[in-house]
């Protein structure tokens, strides 16, 4: 079995020759090829054309299977609960459904006055933390698209109503990290937010803690981000992102 998956291993890097590959593994050619007739029976290894093995449709479609049962909302939702129970606020989960964002995921605050958010509504780009926290980092054909759609309504003091100062708030938010939202759909209700990155760097979603004001004002919720950039980080990790020394904080 070792000796298989180290054929398919070095297969998925470089096509080789049984010669190669019985040097590199110091095994009997006859042991290699024995092994590539049985890899090749199950589609994960093909002979080409020059004589030489590579791998297999098999592999290929077994790794995109192994991808599309990465759900992010499987694999953030333990967070999620865990920041939710750790700080008491609501937490969210969104993520990119064309040119908008879509909540997938929502833990209650305990004790939280209900907020108009609810899994598989949309969040606002002119006024949701966790949109902006996604727009900012998505493809720039998309951030323009999602500017371009909105509507721009205003729903308090701090709302934003034009597309240029959408475009530079997402421009901030960029660089510095994370997002907010002061009140802006609901002026009592504020909350701060962070994009979580995939296997390709690409963004994946974002997560925000949104809370009453009287009970944790913007300044209180940003005293916690480095708590929240823990979850965010653990999540992007187990998606596949390096969260190196470079990642986003």
């Amino acid at each position: 079995m070792n000796r298989a998956l180290d054929i398919i291993e070095m297969l998925s890097e470089s096509s080789q020759g049984p010669r190669e590959l019985s040097e590199r593994l110091n095994v009997h050619r006859s042991t290699i090829v024995r092994l590539l007739l049985t890899l090749e029976s199950r589609g994960y290894v093909r002979r080409l054309p020059n004589g030489k093995w590579g791998g297999g449709f098999a592999l290929v479609a077994t790794s995109q299977r192994t991808l599309d049962a990465i759900d992010i909302r499987e694999v953030a939702r333990p967070h999620l609960a865990e920041l939710g129970s750790t700080l008491g606020h609501t937490i969210h989960l969104a993520t990119l459904m064309g040119h908008e964002v879509v909540y997938i995921d929502k833990v209650e605050g305990l004790g939280a006055v209900r907020m108009q958010s609810r899994v598989g509504g949309k969040a606002n780009a002119h006024t949701a933390g966790v949109a902006k926290a996604i727009l900012a980092f998505a493809p720039a054909d998309i951030r323009d698209a999602a500017i371009e759609a909105c509507t721009f309504e205003r729903y308090s003091e701090t709302t934003i109503t034009t597309p240029q100062n959408l475009a530079a708030e997402l421009e901030r938010v960029r660089e510095r990290g994370w997002a907010i939202d002061d009140g802006e759909a609901e002026d009592y209700i504020n909350c701060v937010a962070v994009p979580i990155f995939g296997l390709d760097g690409a963004v994946a979603g974002g997560l925000s803690v949104t809370a009453v004001k009287s009970l944790a004002p913007l300044a209180a919720l940003e005293a916690q981000m480095p708590r929240i950039q823990r979850a965010r980080d653990a999540i992007s990790a187990e998606l596949g992102h390096d969260c190196g020394p470079n990642f986003v904080s």
